[in-house]
């Protein structure tokens, strides 16, 4: 699936702080499933492409498209990385993966 929206929780303390990036390039991968039929042995993942800079850091919390909910619903995942890449000495794109 592709889309142009992610929600982003961001912890603070006793609540979260809920950020809608637009513009942006998902790729959602999905686990698969062994031959004995037990699936996500590969688990969900999630790839954002920013080709701006984003307050977004490790341990937030992200869906693909818009989500209304204050705090992360259960299939919400954790950001684990984010590497920037340069061109020409100047910001490319940012990809942040979560799992």
């Amino acid at each position: 699936m592709y889309s142009s929206t992610a929600t982003v929780w961001k912890d603070e303390k006793d609540s979260y702080k809920v950020m809608y990036l637009s513009g942006i390039h998902v790729e959602e991968s999905f686990g698969e499933s062994d031959s004995s039929g037990i699936s996500g042995i590969g688990g969900n993942g999630l790839k954002l492409f920013v080709n701006r800079e984003t307050p977004l850091q490790l341990g937030d919390y992200v869906c693909a498209g818009i989500v209304t909910e204050a705090e992360p619903p259960t299939n919400a995942l954790k950001i684990h990385s984010i590497n920037r890449y340069s061109l020409n000495r100047g910001l490319h794109h940012i990809e942040v993966s979560a799992r």
